[in-house]
């Protein structure tokens, strides 16, 4: 309703209502979501696949309802402080038990499994909601990752087997920081000291 945006921004902005027509958003998205180079990763949609000559730290990640392609910042300083982590750590992290707590689209896990291909590392990822652990596993498939991460469904650490798969060598929590505060004790009984 043009009028009642007109009145909703006299005050605001200058603007120009113009009809956009039947877009495909999803595609759209995809296609406007560029390689991004994150430390060792680079992380792509799947529309820039002929871009990537490295598949070595290759993530491909497409937008979707799944939080998680490296573009906000909290991901991004997840995947840098993991970087560093794993540089400062070298080969001791080969045989690393790593858990992605509210995982999402699963970037977390499958950098920690991308970055440590070829040794005993393994990465456990949880979410809460079932369309994200569906989109992670669809991720791990689509980046060969199936055999060193796994995903499952499960509220914060009440799941048997994230219980079962503790202590943790590294837990990775991307998540807002009340419910991280409220799991804090559980992470730590979950964390190998």
């Amino acid at each position: 309703d043009k009028a009642e945006l007109a009145a909703r921004l006299k005050d605001y902005a200058d603007y120009i209502v113009s009809p956009v027509g039947n877009l495909d958003w999803i595609k759209k998205v995809a296609e406007d979501f560029p390689p991004l180079l994150i430390t060792r990763w680079t992380v792509f949609g799947g529309a820039h696949k002929d871009k990537i000559t490295d598949p070595t730290h290759a993530l491909q990640i497409d937008a979707t309802s799944a939080f998680g392609t490296g573009e906000h910042p909290t991901t991004r300083g997840c995947l840098v402080a993991l970087d560093k982590l794993l540089t400062r750590e070298g080969e001791r992290a080969h045989s690393w038990n790593m858990l992605d707590m509210g995982c999402g689209s699963g970037i977390l896990a499958m950098a920690f499994a991308k970055a440590l291909a070829g040794t005993k590392a393994q990465a456990f990822g949880v979410d809460m909601d079932q369309q994200s652990v569906d989109i992670a596993k669809e991720n791990a498939a689509i980046n060969n990752e199936e055999a060193q991460v796994h995903f499952a469904i499960s509220m914060g650490y009440e799941l048997e087997e994230v219980q079962s798969r503790a202590p943790y060598d590294l837990i990775m929590a991307n998540i807002f920081a009340d419910p991280l505060c409220e799991m804090a004790p559980t992470l730590k009984s979950h964390l190998r000291a």
